[in-house]
């Protein structure tokens, strides 16, 4: 073969709720190990102001107003490190991703995607691409989607629900394409991938 022969061939649109699990998926990639040491961070921040107020109170002499406004600041600031990445970034996550997903000419209209032995290749309206297979990060399936991830944060989204009853055939075929060129396939969660 010649990587010429197309394997498979799809048009879909791709919804919004397929477009958030793809983000979230690259958030997991990129920050799943920053959000854990942002978690350290704020319980040592609570901790050590705690016990600076601590010290402060219960002080035999005078203390400097200051140690009293790191006493208080430092909890208030790891509060916020814990609870920025349950709380505050999905949500402003989610109306970045809205509002990308609308004013995008990509979602717009019908994507058609082609997987070639070598290569896929993605078409919306006049915007085009081509990746070949040795040249992708990863690919990631999950519950709504198989994503073929590239450098740079990019990826195909391939929706199970617009492969139909080649679905399975497809991440087989992903599957061969990761292990021939070296690359991770990999299966999200089910709690990773909820929207």
């Amino acid at each position: 073969m010649d990587g010429k022969e197309e394997r498979f061939g799809f048009t879909y649109r791709i919804s919004l709720e397929n477009y958030r699990d793809f983000n979230l998926m690259l958030v997991e990639y990129s920050m799943g190990k920053s959000r854990k040491k942002m978690r350290i961070f704020g319980i040592l921040e609570v901790l050590v102001g705690i016990l600076l107020l601590c010290s402060c109170f219960f002080s035999q002499g005078p203390v400097h107003a200051l140690y009293y406004a790191m006493g208080f600041s430092l909890p208030v600031v790891g509060v916020f490190s814990l609870c920025y990445h349950t709380l505050i970034f999905p949500k402003q996550m989610k109306k970045s991703i809205e509002r990308a997903y609308h004013e995008s000419e990509y979602f717009a209209g019908e994507l058609t995607v082609k997987l070639f032995d070598d290569r896929a290749e993605e078409q919306s309206g006049h915007l085009s691409g081509s990746a070949k297979w040795k040249d992708i990060s990863q690919v990631v399936e999950s519950e709504r989607n198989l994503l073929i991830m590239m450098p740079g944060g990019r990826g195909i989204i391939l929706p199970k629900e617009a492969l139909g009853e080649e679905a399975e055939a497809v991440s087989e075929f992903l599957k061969g394409v990761c292990k021939k060129n070296e690359k991770q396939y990999s299966v999200m969660k089910k709690k990773d991938s909820a929207a």
